[in-house]
């Protein structure tokens, strides 16, 4: 494979992966998460995080000079093990949404609008 080929994959993952973030409710600067934390944006069981573990889906950290291990596990992994288990493609969101727009009244769409002028001035460049 390319490198230009490797980039557009990776960077298509990356997109993939960023399609989810919406998701966790731990904002951007929390890089580590506890497993009680990931079990509950999953909406699983700690020994459902553990088994993820196991199999090397989440990243997970733990100091191994206490008795006892305090895991941490990085938000990237939970982001892209959503994406992995996700049914459908984050892609045809946006087409849904064009769908359901052409419905709108106009007094409909001009809200829509304003809100969404508002909602993208917020947002960082």
């Amino acid at each position: 494979m390319s490198m230009t080929a490797r980039t557009m994959v990776q960077r298509s993952e990356e997109e993939r992966q960023a399609a989810f973030d919406f998701l966790m409710p731990f904002s951007e600067r929390r890089r580590l998460l506890t497993p009680r934390e990931v079990a509950g944006v999953l909406h699983r069981s700690i020994d459902y995080v553990e088994a993820m573990i196991e199999e090397g889906k989440l990243e997970a950290f733990a100091p191994s000079d206490r008795e006892k291990q305090r895991k941490t596990i990085t938000r990237r992994s939970v982001l892209l093990l959503l994406a992995e288990q996700a049914l459908g493609d984050p892609a045809h969101f946006e087409e849904r949404l064009r769908k359901a727009i052409d419905g709108c009244t106009r007094a409909q769409l001009d809200g829509l609008l304003s809100h969404i002028t508002r909602r993208r001035a917020a947002m960082p460049l």
